[in-house]
């Protein structure tokens, strides 16, 4: 098997592991942080994913809002 082909299959597992509600580790590149960042769909997010990524994932929560609500929120230099 070719690592496309690798990399493919772990991409299809990712996207049903998220689809099931499961988290997946995004690991970025050695030039980078190194570091493994939990992700999980926002739909199946539950109190007990957030309590999850506090104590794992040293607390820090990311999300994407939709512009409707960011907008309000957006910052503006004065």
């Amino acid at each position: 098997m070719t690592q496309l082909e690798l990399l493919g299959e772990e991409l299809d597992l990712a996207l049903t592991m998220l689809k099931e509600g499961s988290f997946v580790l995004l690991h970025d590149s050695l030039g980078r942080e190194n570091e493994v960042d939990m992700a999980a769909a926002a739909q199946f997010t539950s109190p007990e994913h957030i309590g999850a990524m506090r104590s794992e994932a040293d607390g820090l929560l990311c999300l994407k809002g939709q512009q409707i609500i960011n907008e309000p929120l957006k910052h503006t230099k004065e």
